[in-house]
């Protein structure tokens, strides 16, 4: 390869910011610093030199940032849905943090004709008992399909799968938070009717919504009085 990716990741490493950022990951001590729109730009260079597929062929990781350099490289990378998802699919496994993970999410904007095939991929993730790939499931599902189409098969979906990591319980809360802001009618009533939540998302997912700019404070109020 042309572009030497550790020595421009070097090169730009802020020590101060590894150190912030690294106490925000648990178990997580191998970050170089290297801020977010740097690592954009880098991906984005390896594309327009077109070294993508060299790069991810060599690719070794050694910090966090090499993570997330690929994560966007195979978001930014102008290749078909199919082809993209497969890239995704070698990807998922290798995420073990929340900060992969929900960079990753929310880099790819799938347009409206690729938007289903996304769909009938994240589904299995939630089946898989995994606290980070399914919290990509959850996520992405925040980021690309609360609308009226999806809200019901979202609360559906969240509402039957469990896990007990928190970073799970954490992402599904979110998710059903961003549900609420927009479809507060149709959240409110799966929150205080019957559901399948455990008590600590539940309050989790109140939480999200009296922190949201988006919810009257009537209805914070008024989803307050279901905490369990």
């Amino acid at each position: 390869m042309n572009i030497d990716v550790q020595k421009m990741m070097f090169k730009s490493r802020d020590e101060a910011y590894a150190a912030f950022s690294s106490k925000l990951i648990p178990g997580r001590d191998d970050l170089l610093g290297v801020r977010i729109p740097i690592l954009r730009k880098l991906a984005k260079m390896i594309i327009d030199e077109d070294e993508w597929n060299e790069y991810l062929d060599t690719w070794e990781p050694h910090h966090l940032e090499d993570y997330l350099l690929r994560a966007f490289v195979i978001s930014y990378v102008k290749v078909d849905v199919d082809e993209r998802l497969s890239l995704f699919k070698d990807f998922i496994p290798l995420i073990d943090n929340w900060s992969v993970c929900d960079s990753f999410s929310n880099t790819w904007k799938p347009k409206e004709n690729e938007k289903e095939k996304l769909w009938e991929f994240i589904l299995p993730y939630l089946e898989s008992d995994d606290e980070f790939r399914m919290r990509y499931a959850a996520t992405i599902m925040a980021f690309h399909f609360v609308d009226e189409q999806h809200v019901n098969d979202i609360i559906r979906s969240l509402d039957t799968h469990h896990n007990d990591g928190y970073y799970y319980k954490m992402g599904a809360a979110w998710t059903l938070s961003v549900c609420f802001a927009k479809f507060p009618d149709i959240t409110y009533d799966y929150m205080r009717n019957e559901n399948r939540l455990d008590d600590e998302t539940f309050n989790m997912l109140i939480g999200k919504i009296r922190d949201s700019y988006r919810v009257t404070d009537d209805m914070k109020s008024k989803v307050k009085l279901l905490k369990r």
